[in-house]
């Protein structure tokens, strides 16, 4: 259990915290307390400890779970104990087929809530309430996040997005073992799915009654006025050009905006757009998440639940424009799935562009990217902060 001092070594424990192990008064290791955080690489020497490595210290895009073992808290000063590091995320420690269970209905409840939020608010600005702006909807997105990570957060870990849970498993240490990745993949669908299914028997008779007015047959040209609601499209539906002369407007028949023609964004550019999303707001999970950053932003759940929700925000005000800013499989095939099902057909899936794809394989590719970019250009810093902090003491 103990290791002479100097050497750099593991914890006793699988579930032993920084905060639970005992120094002398030169910082040398004399025992272990108690059962807390997954191993962390600790030196023993009369610096003190040198600081947990990103690679060695499960961070970015997940929260400490119900079946973790504790652990964490305030850093502790001048009572020979060293400082405690926040419960890391993206990771259950426990891998009981019980605990596999809730981390699947924590992340299809968590997707639920989240698509149910998104697809309401789309549904309500294309039907009911015309004035609504991309601000109004992509707002509702990012605060229906930050509640379903909330929710998911104690059982899960709150990926709630195929494409985190896939570079979770690539970069995380003990964060989501291969063969648990297909149960959060098909999780986070039906989770997409139930939560559309939700919103479309909330708004089914507004809907009928907007596409009985507006002549809109469901499942032929011009359905995907009420169709997108659902699903994400490059360029966005709900995307508009003014029109701003007097010339413009008498050539384009009195209109005063005009709809984005399919030709404005590319597949590429919509690829780009996604995979760039994606990329970013990994990033940023990561970021929040780091336990070593717990001494510049509090590590408390809802502060990381609205830091999170909040750059979802700002990523669909930026891109939803030019691919909708889905960034987020299970947030576009689910619902897809669903409104191809409810009538509107080959117009849903796959598209009246055939661009389904788009959203399904470019956050396979931001997601890693942005950990990437996490733990070798912005992690470093990070390190070498903790272990002047260490040496301050």
């Amino acid at each position: 259990m103990l290791s002479r001092p100097g050497l750099l070594r593991r914890t006793a424990s699988p579930h032993t915290s920084l905060d639970d192990v005992e120094v002398d008064g030169s910082g040398g290791v004399v025992g272990v307390v108690s059962g807390g955080l997954p191993p962390l690489y600790v030196a023993a020497t009369d610096e003190g400890p040198a600081a947990p490595r990103a690679s060695d210290v499960d961070i970015g895009g997940g929260l400490p779970t119900a079946d973790d073992d504790g652990g964490g808290g305030a850093a502790a000063g001048g009572d020979g104990r060293l400082p405690s590091v926040t419960p890391p995320p993206f990771g259950r420690r426990s891998h009981s087929w019980g605990a596999i269970a809730r981390a699947a209905l924590g992340e299809l409840v968590g997707v639920a809530v989240f698509v149910l939020f998104t697809n309401s608010a789309a549904i309500v600005a294309t039907v009911a309430r015309p004035d609504s702006s991309l601000l109004d909807v992509t707002l509702i997105s990012g605060l229906g996040l930050a509640l379903a990570i909330l929710i998911a957060g104690p059982r899960s870990g709150a990926h709630l997005n195929p494409a985190l849970s896939f570079a979770v498993c690539l970069f995380r240490k003990n964060g989501l073992p291969l063969w648990e990745l297909p149960v959060f993949v098909v999780s986070q669908l039906l989770g997409g799915m139930l939560g559309a299914g939700l919103a479309l028997a909330l708004y089914r008779s507004p809907i009928r009654l907007f596409e009985a007015v507006n002549g809109i047959v469901r499942g032929e040209a011009g359905s995907s006025v009420t169709a997108t609601a659902f699903y994400c499209t490059f360029p966005a539906s709900s995307v508009r050009t003014p029109v701003l002369s007097a010339s413009a407007v008498e050539a384009a028949g009195g209109a005063t905006t005009v709809a984005w023609p399919d030709a404005t964004v590319s597949t590429g550019t919509a690829f780009l757009s996604e995979a760039l999303g994606t990329c970013i707001l990994t990033l940023i999970v990561s970021a929040v998440l780091d336990a070593r950053a717990v001494v510049h932003i509090n590590h408390e759940t809802a502060v990381r639940a609205i830091a999170i929700g909040l750059t979802l925000f700002v990523l669909e005000v930026v891109l939803a424009p030019l691919s909708s800013a889905c960034v987020n499989p299970a947030r576009d095939l689910g619902p897809r799935l669903v409104a191809a099902a409810a009538g509107w057909g080959r117009i849903a899936f796959p598209g009246e562009r055939g661009g389904w794809w788009v959203f399904l394989v470019a956050p396979f590719v931001g997601a890693p990217i942005g950990v990437l970019l996490y733990d070798w250009v912005l992690s470093g810093a990070m390190e070498e902060t903790a272990v002047a902090e260490q040496k301050n003491k």
